[in-house]
């Protein structure tokens, strides 16, 4: 794979990446090991352009959410089918401290202990769908763009 786009979590730079129509093909949520710390988690989202011309092959690209504090989705998987798997908007937005979604992360993890993982460097990532295919909301501090040249997962 080829870096297309470095996105540093800056939300207005990956603000600037229009994917609507793009098409949502996979979505990848997995458990890293690292020697920086201790973990951490990543979330993919496989996505292809829309198409352009009959016969032009469409790009597929890696959108990788590093350091995720949080995912959550609601699709009805029939319907974004049916609407081909077409993605309706992205706007990120920077967590502010009354963000509904990490209130709910924060208290759940006080059942773990006291001080729950600092919030400010945190980027919401909500993901619409066609209506009515759902959404995707992902909470990290970085993204990253890949262009898919071979099938591996990044």
């Amino acid at each position: 794979m080829r870096i297309i786009r470095q996105l540093d979590g800056v939300s207005e730079t990956f603000a600037q990446v229009d994917l609507h129509d793009w098409e949502l093909l996979e979505v990848v949520v997995r458990f890293v090991s690292s020697t920086e710390e201790s973990h951490s988690h990543e979330v993919l989202l496989r996505v292809s352009e829309p198409a352009t011309l009959e016969g032009t092959p469409q790009k597929q690209y890696w959108i990788v959410f590093r350091h995720a504090r949080g995912f959550r989705a609601e699709m009805d998987l029939v319907a974004k089918a049916f609407c081909g798997n077409a993605i309706w908007s992205s706007t990120p937005r920077p967590v502010a401290e009354d963000s509904d979604f990490v209130d709910k992360l924060d208290e759940d993890f006080r059942r773990l202990g006291p001080n729950p993982p600092d919030r400010t460097r945190l980027i919401d990532f909500p993901i619409l769908l066609i209506v009515p295919g759902g959404s995707l909301e992902i909470l990290a501090e970085t993204v990253e763009m890949t262009e898919i040249t071979h099938s591996a997962t990044p």
